[in-house]
């Protein structure tokens, strides 16, 4: 189902540095894309056109449309 999505973090978050957990295993962006639990896009609004946008970049205090096939959490990636 879609869900609204935020930052809580004090940087930005790029699509790369996601994780998807999924069954207490964790998943790459990718891997989760490709395994049918996550849609590959996430949407951003653009207030200024009024529109919603593709996003790979997200900011901290915005919020975010994705899509999960499955009950999973997103998390970021610790580097």
């Amino acid at each position: 189902n879609w869900n609204i999505m935020g930052i809580p973090y004090n940087e930005s978050l790029e699509t790369d540095d996601i994780i998807v957990n999924y069954s207490n295993i964790d998943y790459t962006w990718v891997e989760a894309v490709a395994n049918e639990i996550i849609l590959g896009f996430i949407y951003a609004w653009n207030a200024s056109e009024q529109i919603y946008m593709l996003s790979d970049n997200y900011d901290p205090g915005d919020g975010y449309w994705m899509y999960a096939y499955e009950d999973c959490v997103i998390k970021r990636e610790i580097v």
